[in-house]
């Protein structure tokens, strides 16, 4: 869940090709499975991000949805993973996607969400390790970004466990806001606030 209460500044976080090699899917829960894209699950996925207050609407996130993934709607079915449970209920997210502007390309981890009644399960890391080992597969040797920010600061120390730094380096216009660094002081450690990599 997002922690609104903190001030908000962008966090940009990478892994180098060398890491990014390693990545391999983790073990899910009893009960729970791994399925790749298939048409119709954008409204699964609108439910999962309004559950978690990534948008205040399904009908916002659905526009969302239509607005970034459909135009690749051919990639979705090789970089949108799910975790579903036993009764096919789309429960997390994560995509192994890709941002393109003035003929830069990013591999970036993107849009990880888990929904709040299965949180703290394991089935978040799952679903992260299962969409970070596609990139072997659609981005091989290169390095693998993403965007996070304050609000989700648990999730940083999540991603720094699979080898993401907090880096200097700018993903598609957006860069890391270092006053991260004082609003975080004391809720993340130190090791994690000041690893910074080009």
């Amino acid at each position: 869940m997002l922690e609104k209460s903190l001030p908000y500044s962008d966090i940009i976080m990478k892994a180098d090709h060398v890491t990014a090699s390693t990545w391999k899917p983790a073990y899910l829960p009893d009960g729970y499975s791994f399925k790749m894209y298939e048409e119709g699950d954008e409204t699964a996925w609108a439910d999962l991000e309004t559950s978690v207050k990534e948008f205040s609407s399904r009908e916002e996130a659905l526009a969302y949805f239509q607005k970034v993934f459909l135009p690749h709607r051919r990639l979705l079915p090789f970089r949108m993973c799910f975790v579903v449970d036993e009764d096919n209920r789309i429960c997390a997210t994560a995509s192994a996607w890709m941002k393109t502007e003035n003929g830069c390309y990013w591999p970036i981890l993107h849009w990880v969400s888990t929904a709040p009644d299965v949180q703290g399960k394991g089935i978040g890391h799952a679903v992260i390790s299962y969409a970070l080992s596609l990139f072997s597969r659609t981005d091989p040797g290169k390095a693998v970004f993403l965007h996070t920010q304050t609000w989700s600061y648990r999730a940083v120390s999540i991603y720094y466990q699979y080898g993401f730094r907090i880096t200097k380096s700018p993903l598609s216009g957006v860069q890391t806001d270092f006053r991260y660094q004082e609003t975080l002081q004391g809720v993340l450690p130190e090791s994690i606030l000041n690893d910074i990599v080009e």
